[in-house]
């Protein structure tokens, strides 16, 4: 990566009508680029850090708009360089319209570089890059939250201490192969063992949040599989609380996959309605149970719908495609059985 010293600019917030837009601007040119466009009762370059000011954009004898401009000097800056925020109304036009004039003497910043930015200039280490975009993307309360932790430097401590341990060990290491004259005593061997044991399951946990963080991330995915007709359009739609999936009596109903997500205890669930598992009757067919296969593989945990007349052999084929351990066996329609019954099925 490249890390180049000209100023950019670009708008910040999501295109659409809002109460203000921000248009950021970062580089050694920032303050003097928005003070050739920017009227107010001081120049920008006469104030110190950490200031707002209001004032007018004008573009020669034209108003533009009235705004607010925030002034950062480098290095106390999300990028590490002098940056101006210039916070306008919410109109897409009059965002545009400032973003144009800044652009006559400066450049339009490609996605993620002021972030970038942040990084070169160690404002930021890439665990907190990361949870920049995990913020922005993060869709419910435990998402958030470990977005958040993340990009306080929680994962960065942690592989930070790692790396003293392992580091500390290394140059016991070395120190004997280097100077074995010199008689240095390495740590006794059961500590020295036990001291790369504690190591490696510190980095076993460490590596289990990654999954879970994934989870977080993009959800717990969840796959309802079973044969035609069994019910799974109607569990998917009381998950759901509404009518997404239409339910007829007639197998084969559902040809493609459907998929949506609902927060459950802050966590993110993502839900698939899966064609029956069967012999497709077209091509068409053919392609909806293809992609089933697809989500089936790559989901977290199944839900084998069944109304207790499935043939053994549709979930033995479905245990050769995922771990057991996924398979959660659901009885539906138990309304048709017995007690009795039930407890056999």
């Amino acid at each position: 990566m490249d890390y180049k010293t000209d100023t950019i600019c670009a708008i910040s917030t999501p295109p659409g009508t809002a109460g203000i837009a921000v248009i950021r601007v970062s580089g050694p040119q920032a303050i003097s680029a928005v003070d050739h466009i920017f009227q107010g009762k001081r120049p920008l370059k006469e104030l110190s850090s950490h200031k707002v000011v209001y004032g007018r954009i004008v573009d020669k004898a034209e108003i533009i708009d009235e705004v607010c401009a925030s002034i950062f000097r480098n290095p106390h800056s999300y990028t590490g360089e002098d940056v101006v925020e210039i916070s306008c109304h919410g109109n897409t036009f009059i965002a545009n319209r400032i973003l144009e004039l800044l652009l006559r003497k400066l450049r339009l910043a490609e996605p993620g570089e002021f972030t970038q930015r942040a990084f070169f200039n160690n404002k930021l280490d890439l665990t907190q890059v990361e949870a920049v975009g995990d913020l922005l993307q993060a869709r419910t309360k435990k998402s958030h939250r470990a977005a958040m932790e993340q990009l306080q430097g929680s994962l960065h401590k942690k592989i930070t201490a790692l790396l003293e341990r392992i580091t500390a060990l290394r140059i016991q290491f070395e120190l004997e192969i280097d100077f074995p004259e010199q008689d240095n005593e390495l740590t006794d061997q059961n500590e020295l063992l036990q001291n790369f044991q504690e190591i490696g399951n510190d980095l076993s946990e460490l590596a289990k949040t990654g999954d879970e963080g994934v989870i977080l991330k993009e959800g717990l995915k969840i796959c309802l599989v079973g044969a035609p007709n069994v019910g799974k359009s109607s569990i998917f739609n009381t998950f759901l609380d509404s009518e997404r999936a239409i339910v007829t009596p007639e197998p084969g109903t559902t040809r493609d996959y459907l998929e949506e997500a609902i927060s459950l205890n802050g966590y993110l669930i993502r839900i698939f309605d899966t064609a029956g598992i069967r012999e497709a009757a077209d091509q068409v067919e053919e392609m909806g149970i293809k992609k089933s296969y697809d989500i089936i593989r790559n989901s977290h945990k199944i839900l084998f719908i069944t109304d207790g007349k499935e043939n053994q052999e549709e979930l033995q084929n479905l245990m050769k495609i995922v771990d057991p351990q996924k398979i959660i066996k659901v009885l539906n329609k138990s309304d048709l059985f017995s007690a009795t019954e039930i407890t056999f099925l």
